[in-house]
């Protein structure tokens, strides 16, 4: 059986530039010009106060990892009885801080997401920005307060590379391993770099349909003859698709090893209520494990790579090489798909989750 081990590492401290203590710190007003918020708007004076609610989670737990040029969603989850409309987003102790309208609502209704890039100017990477992240809702009222790192990162930094040594607990087709890339989104934006889709781990792809059948009041539980042809009922189901994870390591020797796991949820007739329009559904979970080989070495800006065994041949998906980036906490593949670039990001040793 293969089996995967889950570690996590420290996060920054909150402190402008402690990166590069020998140079002069930036000021809190400097290092806010550096972020490009989509559709922001930028507000003299700091932002409105809230108190910690705990009321809307994020994708990050205490670091937003960056890399300058590269989009990064932010996403918050929030009740359904009460949406975002916008977050404020201010550096602390800045004179200034940005309002910023939601970019798009998964389909759940229950996640916003803003997308961020950094565009340093002449400040000198690596440095990190502590920011509230201050969600609103359709009044502007405040919902909750988030306190995070925004961690800008060098790219090709020394003894950051994304390879390691391939444990000798893995083999061929069995064996333990310690994840390193964990996935945090996919994007894909068209010839005007314009975002028009974007998957993120627990992001739900829904589908509402609309099923008939038959209910028979005077039999068990409301159902039919099996050899009933009567149409004289109906349901409207929810079907759904969720990419729960995927992690990938790249080894030394030019093998990987990746993990995929997927939720779905199908209408199910048999389990349906028809008398009262209640849905019947199957739930079924699938992680795949797959292994392979791949042509990355350090200080490449490509690679490519082929599965050799998968521990499920009807279940997972696949994945594509591409143009490679990469810091120390983040991995991005980029290529083109038909007059459109996808991009996708994966967090070193840090699952994306939901958190306060």
């Amino acid at each position: 059986m293969l089996t995967l081990l889950l570690h996590t590492r420290c996060s920054k401290e909150p402190e402008l530039n402690v990166k590069n203590p020998n140079k002069p710190k930036e000021t809190p007003d400097n290092v806010s010009e550096t972020l490009v918020l989509l559709n922001s708007t930028l507000v003299t004076g700091g932002a409105p106060s809230a108190g910690n609610s705990n009321l809307v989670r994020s994708n990050t737990k205490d670091t937003i990892y960056a890399i300058p040029g590269v989009k990064i969603p932010l996403r918050f989850s929030h009740p359904a009885s009460r949406k975002i409309k916008g977050i404020y987003v201010w550096v602390k102790q800045a004179s200034v801080h940005y309002d910023v309208p939601i970019s798009r609502e998964e389909e759940s209704d229950t996640v916003s997401v803003v997308i961020l890039d950094i565009n340093p100017g002449n400040i000198v990477l690596p440095y990190d920005i502590p920011v509230d992240i201050i969600p609103y809702d359709d009044g502007h009222t405040p919902m909750d307060v988030l306190e995070r790192i925004i961690s800008v990162e060098k790219t090709a930094e020394p003894g950051c590379d994304i390879l390691v040594p391939r444990p000798s607990t893995l083999g061929d087709t069995s064996g333990t391993w310690s994840p390193e890339w964990f996935w945090f989104a996919t994007l894909v934006f068209n010839p005007n770099d314009e975002l028009t889709f974007l998957n993120a781990p627990g992001n739900s792809f829904i589908t509402q349909t609309n099923y008939e059948g038959c209910c028979d009041p005077n039999r068990p539980q409301g159902k039919c003859h099996p050899l009933s042809t009567t149409l004289n009922a109906n349901v409207r189901a929810q079907i759904a698709y969720t990419i729960e994870s995927e992690t990938f390591t790249f080894f030394t020797n030019g093998t990987f090893a990746r993990q995929t796991y997927e939720r779905k949820q199908n209408f199910n007739p048999e389990t349906t209520d028809w008398c009262a329009g209640i849905a019947g559904y199957t739930l079924s979970n699938s992680l795949v494990t797959y292994l392979g080989s791949h042509d990355y070495v350090p200080g490449r800006s490509t690679i490519s790579y082929g599965t050799n065994y998968a521990s499920c041949d009807l279940c997972g998906y696949g994945s594509r090489g591409g143009n490679l980036t990469s810091s120390c906490h983040l991995l991005v593949i980029t290529r083109g798909v038909d007059f459109a670039k996808e991009v996708r990001m994966y967090v070193r040793n840090s699952f994306s989750s939901w958190y306060d």
